[in-house]
């Protein structure tokens, strides 16, 4: 398995308020393994555009959204990650990171849990994409938020935007007087 493998599983497990702990064998005499160097190299890189999105970060109202699930059970790790599949993180009080699993082909990506609803949506500020300069432009509906991705990515595996504002809840997740959750 690469490096896109166990980033793909450290953004999961990070956006459910979990730690990852990564094991790397060792040769007898100390070294790695020319596999597990480049693997750690790779993640290192993206840790140096993305860390932001992780350390120091907390779990949001939700995980994630997507067609990906977990599911119960051992060895069941092996997802299929697309540009549908989002993961969150917060922190401090005004920012929300939405790691992306995949590059989405035509350059947009929808957010569907921080759809405007009337008197339940928060203010989004600014939206930018960790590792690539200047702000991303964004429409916010009843459908979700869509943002315009630059024409090129800043990595290879998953890519966080950093999106600021006030009052930044999940519509899709907060119940309504009666404890029924509201849908889209």
């Amino acid at each position: 398995r690469g490096a896109d493998w166990v980033i793909h599983m450290l953004v999961d497990i990070v956006s459910k308020n979990g730690n990852l702990l990564i094991n790397v064998v060792q040769r007898p005499d100390g070294s790695l393994d020319p596999e597990a160097e480049q693997i750690l190299a790779q993640m290192a890189d993206w840790i140096a555009i993305n860390g932001e999105g992780i350390y120091g970060t907390r779990p949001w109202l939700i995980h994630g959204e997507g067609p990906v699930r977990a599911k119960g059970g051992n060895f069941k790790e092996d997802f299929a990650y697309t540009a549908k599949d989002i993961r969150f993180t917060t922190k401090g009080d005004n920012t929300l990171y939405a790691f992306i699993m995949g590059w989405p082909e035509d350059g947009k990506v929808t957010v569907h849990a921080l759809a405007a609803l009337p008197g339940v949506t928060g203010k989004i500020a600014t939206i930018s994409l960790l590792g690539s300069p200047g702000m991303l432009g964004f429409t916010q509906d009843a459908q979700g938020l869509t943002v315009q991705l630059p024409a090129q990515k800043p990595c290879d595996y998953a890519v966080a935007l950093k999106i600021t504002g006030e009052d930044l809840k999940n519509a899709g997740n907060l119940n309504n007087q009666f404890g029924v959750p509201l849908t889209l």
